[in-house]
C-alpha cells in the first residue's frame, strides 16, 4: 500500500513451505484355484509432513515512498515464523477373493498410528467390507444381446481421521520482545489432551448396468454415512483464559 492512500502504507512478504514424504512397502499375490481367484495385498506405510512459514510485516506505514521492504517501517517490524511436523505409521492389508467371475468378497483393514494424537491412545483402525454379484454372469442373462453388464454391490466400512497438529499439549507463542525482555503467550483455544480420533461408518447398496452395447448405462447407489467425534473447536467462556477448547463432539449422519 503506497505512502498517500486511504489506507496506511504497508509492505509485507510471506512465504511457505510445505512438504510430504509417502514411504510405501507393499506384498502382493495373485493366485487362481479352480474357479477361485484370490488376491492379497500387505503394506506398510510412512507418513511425514513439515510446513515451514514466515511473515514478515511493516508496522506503522512506510519511511521512504516507494521503497517496499520489511526494513523500511515507521515502528519495529513485525515477524512472525511457524514451523508445523506430524507423521503417521501405518500397516494396511486387503484381500479380494472371486468365484466364476460372478461373486466377489474384498476384505481390507488398515491401521495408523499418529503423532496428532494422544501419545499411548493414538493408534486406530478403520476397515471395509465389501460384496459384488455380477448378474450378467448368470445363464441365461449372459445371453442377452442387449444387456452387456449387471452388478449388485454392498458394503460396509469404518473409516478413521486424526486430530490437527498440536492440538493435544498447549505450548507458548513467542511475541515481539520488549526492549530486551522475551514475551510468550498462550494460544487461545486450549488444547485437550484426552481427544480421541474422529470416526465415520457407512454402507451402501448399489446397482450398476450397461446396454445396448454400453450406449446406455446407468450407476444407482443408496448410502448412509454417520461420522461422530468430530474434533472441533467450540466456544467457552473468555473468563477461563481461552476463547475455544478442542473437543470430540458433534455427529453428522449422510
Amino acid at each position: 500500500i503506497a505512502v498517500g492512500s486511504v489506507d496506511p502504507s504497508y509492505y509485507s512478504n510471506f512465504t511457505r513451505n510445505f512438504m510430504e514424504l509417502n514411504t510405501d512397502i507393499m506384498l502382493k499375490s495373485s493366485n487362481q484355484f479352480g474357479d477361485f481367484s484370490l488376491n492379497v495385498l500387505l503394506g506398510t506405510n510412512i507418513r511425514r509432513n513439515k510446513v515451514e512459514s514466515i511473515l514478515g510485516e511493516t508496522e506503522g506505514g512506510l519511511v521512504v515512498p516507494g521503497l517496499y521492504t520489511i526494513s523500511n517501517s515507521q515502528a519495529p517490524s513485525v515477524i512472525t515464523e511457524q514451523l508445523q511436523e506430524w507423521g503417521t505409521n501405518s500397516v494396511y492389508a486387503s484381500v479380494s477373493l472371486g468365484w466364476k467371475s460372478l461373486l466377489y468378497l474384498d476384505l481390507s483393514d488398515r491401521y495408523d498410528v499418529s503423532s496428532t494424537l494422544p501419545e499411548g491412545d493414538n493408534g486406530y483402525n478403520y476397515y471395509a467390507a465389501s460384496l459384488s454379484f455380477i448378474l450378467t454372469e448368470l445363464n441365461g442373462l449372459n445371453d442377452l444381446n442387449w444387456l452387456n453388464y449387471t452388478k449388485l454391490r454392498a458394503g460396509y466400512a469404518e473409516v478413521g481421521n486424526d486430530a490437527p497438529v498440536y492440538s493435544t499439549i498447549s505450548t507458548y507463542t513467542q511475541n515481539a520482545s520488549w526492549e530486551s525482555n522475551a514475551l510468550f503467550s498462550v494460544n487461545s483455544t486450549l488444547q485437550n489432551p484426552t481427544l480421541k480420533p474422529e470416526r465415520t461408518k457407512s454402507y451402501e447398496f448399489g446397482l450398476e448396468a450397461r446396454m445396448f452395447k454400453n450406449r446406455l448405462a446407468f450407476d444407482v447407489t443408496y448410502y448412509v454415512a454417520n461420522t461422530f467425534d468430530q474434533i472441533m473447536p467450540v466456544l467457552v467462556s473468555p473468563s477461563s483464559g481461552y476463547t475455544r477448547i478442542w473437543v470430540n463432539g458433534g455427529e453428522v449422519v449422510n
